[in-house]
């Protein structure tokens, strides 16, 4: 299921950076001056050099948390109507401070961290799935799950939302691009293109819901439900392009094995005996495409030496 899973990301981002469309230039956004300055401050502790420790940090992180409060304050409880590119910049402030806390294992520490990605949510709502703050909100509900489960707080619901988002959000073919706040700043990042940003996200998002899922199977329902609709658009355009069952089609094979344990732990079982003969027929084709150019090679091998006989 990984190999598969890291397939997906690789092809889906040579297909990214094949694209030709220029995205929406960022500066559209019209964001408050102190909400601005809150935010280019996140990003200078986020990129400060990496020799600096988290206790090192303090000062500067306590100044921003400081500055967020009253933002945060503002926006709940003082203004009516606030600007959503405000609130926004607020929430990617607090998702950059709470970066900085994940990385510790002290207890005080990871409660602020859960603070921090908790109010970037909150204050999202139900605009999670714009396109200013899609990279955002799935950044920080991925931190989150990372954060209870070094807290041994087991839940799934971060990542079934951070999943959901992303589905909502790319369900038309042509998706616009998000929105990538950290060019507002002046940051340069090693990755600009926000769709490939966005990519990377999602995988992490699935490669810690597959860690989940390999514990325990059964109520992982939003995840099958994904993976079944990746592995039927694999499989389709295969067939329909003719194309050959080589090697990297294992990788489907196995991830269909292992969703059928999902099916079987919920007494599905013809679904469960479907995944596991599509899978049998995927190593069958495989195995034939094989044969055949090992006969091919062999063919070619017998003609030569007749040849220098």
């Amino acid at each position: 299921m990984y190999a598969f899973l890291r397939r997906q990301l690789e092809e889906k981002c040579i297909s990214l950076q094949l694209e030709t469309t220029p995205a929406e230039p960022a500066t559209s956004m019209n964001i408050s001056p102190k909400f601005l300055k809150v935010l280019q401050m996140s990003f200078e502790v986020k990129y400060m050099d990496e020799d600096i420790t988290l206790a090192e940090k303090r000062d500067k992180i306590k100044t921003i948390e400081e500055r967020m409060s009253v933002l945060h304050h503002n926006v709940i409880d003082v203004l009516t109507d606030p600007k959503f590119d405000d609130i926004v910049t607020l929430a990617t402030a607090y998702y950059n401070v709470g970066l900085e806390y994940v990385i510790s294992t002290d207890t005080d520490d990871l409660s602020v961290a859960v603070l921090c990605f908790s109010r970037c949510v909150d204050i999202l709502k139900e605009k999670m799935s714009d396109r200013k703050a899609i990279l955002t909100s799935i950044g920080a509900l991925n931190e989150l799950n990372s954060v209870y489960e070094k807290m041994n707080k087991k839940t799934d619901s971060e990542l079934n939302t951070a999943l959901k988002l992303y589905m909502t959000y790319t369900q038309e073919e042509n998706y616009p691009d998000p929105i990538h706040i950290a060019s507002l700043a002046g940051i340069e990042e090693e990755e600009s293109n926000p769709k490939i940003i966005l990519n990377t996200l999602h995988h992490t998002t699935l490669q810690n819901l597959r860690l989940q899922y390999l514990i325990r199977p059964i109520d992982k329902h939003l995840f099958v439900q994904y993976l079944n609709k990746e592995l039927n658009t694999r499989l389709t355009d295969i067939v329909s392009n003719e194309t050959k069952f080589d090697e990297k089609c294992l990788d489907m094979a196995l991830t269909l094995f292992e969703l059928s344990k999902y099916f079987l732990a919920n007494d599905r079982f013809t679904e469960a005996k479907n995944h596991i003969a599509i899978g049998d027929y995927v190593i069958f084709r495989v195995a034939g495409e094989i044969l055949k150019m090992e006969e091919k090679d062999f063919l070619y091998l017998h003609k030569s030496l007749n040849y220098a006989i």
